[in-house]
C-alpha cells in the first residue's frame, strides 16, 4: 500500500485525513475494487496513530460505500459509489 502523509499540526483531524487518502486513491483508481486495506492494527501502527482512528477512517469510508468487511479476507475497497 502507498504510503500516507498526515499532518498533525493542521486543523484536519486525523481520521478525516486517512479516510481523505483513502478515498482519493480508490477514485483515482490506484486502489481498485477487491483490493484489500492493511488490518486497522498494521495501519495504526505504521502511521503513529491510535487504532480507534483508523476504526473511524474505515468506518466512514464504509459508510460512504467506498470499502466493504470481508470474513477472511478484512477489509477491502468496493466499487466506488455512483456518482463519485
Amino acid at each position: 500500500m502507498m504510503r500516507l502523509e498526515l499532518e498533525r499540526g493542521s486543523g484536519t483531524p486525523l481520521f478525516e485525513q486517512i479516510a481523505s487518502a483513502l478515498r482519493e486513491r480508490i477514485m483515482s483508481g490506484l486502489l481498485r475494487e477487491g483490493t484489500p486495506l492493511p488490518p486497522e492494527r498494521d495501519l495504526a501502527r505504521r502511521l503513529g496513530v491510535n487504532r480507534s482512528t483508523v476504526v473511524k477512517a474505515y468506518g466512514e469510508l464504509k459508510a460512504d460505500g467506498f470499502l466493504e468487511a470481508r470474513v477472511g479476507s478484512g477489509t477491502v475497497v468496493s466499487a466506488p459509489p455512483p456518482g463519485t
